[in-house]
């Protein structure tokens, strides 16, 4: 299934305004949206029937919130493409099928954190 741009910026604006870094209630609680409320059975099952186009749109809107609002941070992924991204997903919800894809996008973000892109590379810079 394909998705206009239109839903992927509305996808992300709304990531946005409602998921601050590290932001929770005072017991660690927060709302999750959209996908990441899905378990990785439920993205495995997805990408299986090559309809995994919601969980990548989700991805996306994530890590860019997650860029805009993480001091020093261009990009949480690096340079690495959507496809080598989603490469991670494949093997992370493999052998981790019963954990929420929320949970799996935190475990990249921390696994990414040290090798993110600090600043724009120098081919985009204005």
């Amino acid at each position: 299934m394909r998705f206009p741009a239109t839903l992927l910026a509305i996808s992300a604006a709304a990531l946005l305004l409602t998921a601050a870094a590290h932001a929770a209630d005072k017991d660690g609680n927060y709302a999750i949206w959209g996908m990441g409320n899905q378990s990785c059975n439920a993205y495995n099952k997805a990408r299986a029937n090559d309809d995994a186009d919601t969980f990548k749109f989700y991805v996306m809107g994530y890590l860019t919130a997650y860029n805009v609002h993480q001091g020093e941070t261009y990009s949480i992924s690096s340079a690495q493409p959507m496809p080598d991204i989603l490469v991670w997903f494949d093997e992370y919800c493999d052998s981790h099928a019963i954990d929420s894809f929320e949970n799996a996008l935190k475990i990249f973000v921390h696994e990414h954190y040290e090798k993110r892109m600090k600043t724009i590379p120098n081919r985009y810079a204005r």
